[in-house]
């Protein structure tokens, strides 16, 4: 299972940790929730293909943790091996 963890931007041993966990067929949490607006960075999606990611004044780490989580089979979590069912 992968995840990211970012650290608040003032006293992350106080602050509060938020998760993200978004997950589902193609819907991983690295692809929707890291790069868009959550973070110290992020994309600016009228950017052209390709764009850097910019500064975000509204970053969550100005107040809590953050931990993105993606679901098994999403994003960048991957089953190991394929379960043997039983029936």
């Amino acid at each position: 299972m992968f995840y990211s963890f970012l650290p608040a931007e003032e006293r992350p041993d106080r602050a509060p940790l938020l998760v993200f966990f978004n997950g589902g067929p193609g819907a991983a949490t690295t692809s929707a929730l890291l790069p868009y607006g959550t973070g110290p960075h992020t994309l600016d999606p009228a950017a052209h293909a390709g764009g850097a990611p910019v500064e975000n004044d509204a970053s969550c780490t100005r107040f809590a943790n953050l931990l993105y989580v993606d679901a098994r089979s999403t994003g960048f979590s991957y089953d190991l091996a394929t379960p043997q069912w039983t029936g």
